[in-house]
């Protein structure tokens, strides 16, 4: 993929279109964009073929929309990465005959992929390198697209439409979880990544327990002694 995107810019070159000091921005540019259409391509392709192209439609949408500033997992090469997005992609048209006998088991691991996505909110890929503000961003969007496709769900609940369908949003923010929590393994990132949920626990405690007009407890279960300072 790396000589073909070299060779279209190489062209664009020619054509007087970029600047020398543009090839690398564009070649990066060409590289992403024709990996993603082939990628895109062959899945839809697929899907149709196989008869499950709204389930398969939905899932990328739902996923990609939350991966897209969330990051997480990669290969290190475009083979892997195609191979393993159309086994994630096909993955729960497989699995849905089972998960729909344990839909309320499943709905609880959505619910701790949703706050894993929110505690973390992104991860700066090397490759991708953010600067601090980009970072920020990413994280802020992140959690917006979660929000989205969480109020989402529960409006498609209210009006009972097709258990497929939520199923397939549903799975893309567990994938998205799941990608996030594969990437954070490595050991380079993972202080980062503590801190950043150690500052969003912070954040939490600050605001709904130590606050004193909050108590601590909302329901009936305990009220720990709260200190005076």
């Amino acid at each position: 993929m790396e000589r073909i995107s070299s060779m279209i810019v190489g062209r664009m070159v020619l054509a007087d279109l970029i600047d020398d000091s543009e090839v690398d921005l564009y070649h990066y540019g060409v590289q992403v964009l024709l990996e993603k259409s082939i990628s895109y391509a062959l899945i839809l392709y697929l899907a149709i073929t196989t008869h499950c192209f709204i389930q398969v439609l939905v899932f990328i949408i739902a996923f990609s929309l939350i991966r897209k500033y969330s990051g997480g997992i990669h290969c290190e090469r475009y083979g892997t990465c195609l191979i393993a997005s159309l086994s994630v992609s096909f993955s729960g048209v497989l699995i849905y005959p089972f998960i729909e006998k344990i839909y309320p088991i499943y709905q609880g691991g959505v619910i701790m992929s949703m706050i894993i996505i929110t505690l973390i909110g992104a991860i700066n890929n090397p490759n991708i390198d953010w600067s601090e503000y980009e970072y920020y961003r990413a994280k802020r969007l992140s959690r917006l697209s979660l929000v989205f496709e969480a109020t989402l769900l529960l409006l498609l609940s209210l009006l009972q439409i097709h258990n497929r369908i939520r199923f397939s949003i549903s799975y893309g923010i567990v994938v998205c979880a799941v990608s996030m929590l594969l990437e954070i393994k490595k050991e380079k990132r993972m202080k980062v990544t503590e801190k950043e949920i150690l500052k969003v626990v912070k954040i939490i405690t600050k605001k709904s327990t130590i606050d004193p007009r909050i108590p601590g407890c909302l329901t009936i279960y305990h009220q720990p002694k709260r200190p005076r300072k």
